[in-house]
């Protein structure tokens, strides 16, 4: 995946299970953006106030939450749309049984540093459940499909 920066400034949500790669797709592709993540903020409301903030002050911004309902990611939609700021997708179009699979990895291996630890299966499950796949109708300048597969640092991350 070549992901390239759309315009000036812009907001990227992210759509993806625990463990489909998001937040090191975030590392790789999209470093120089701001990163809104529940896990490290711990509310819906702080995250949408660092996204107000970082848009405030001109940077672009990534949404690096799961956001199954088109519901949730309307949210940060709106906050976009305050700043006129175009906002885009990328859908992490993984199964579950490889979103259990890096779960585990996380426990696992060693010789990779993650950015969560292992989540409880329920959680995976429950994103599937909920899951709303992301439309360009819901007012996205557009839905990038992705079934990432991240850069291996060493033989033993392999």
């Amino acid at each position: 995946m070549n992901f390239t920066k759309g315009r000036p400034q812009e907001a990227v949500i992210f759509v993806g299970s625990p463990g489909a790669g998001k937040s090191t797709f975030w590392s790789n592709y999209c470093k120089t953006y701001a990163r809104v993540n529940n896990d490290e903020l711990k509310t819906p409301a702080k995250c949408q106030k660092a996204m107000r903030d970082a848009l405030k002050a001109g940077k672009s911004v990534v949404i690096d939450n799961t956001n199954p309902k088109a519901m949730t990611r309307l949210l940060y939609l709106k906050i976009a749309k305050e700043y006129k700021v175009p906002t885009r997708v990328v859908f992490f179009d993984i199964s579950k049984e490889v979103a259990m699979h890096n779960n585990m990895q996380r426990e696992v291996n060693t010789s990779r540093s993650h950015f969560s630890k292992k989540v409880p299966s329920i959680a995976i499950h429950t994103y599937y459940k909920y899951l709303e796949h992301p439309l360009e109708s819901e007012g996205f300048e557009s839905v990038i499909p992705t079934s990432f597969i991240p850069v291996f640092v060493s033989k033993e991350d392999e």
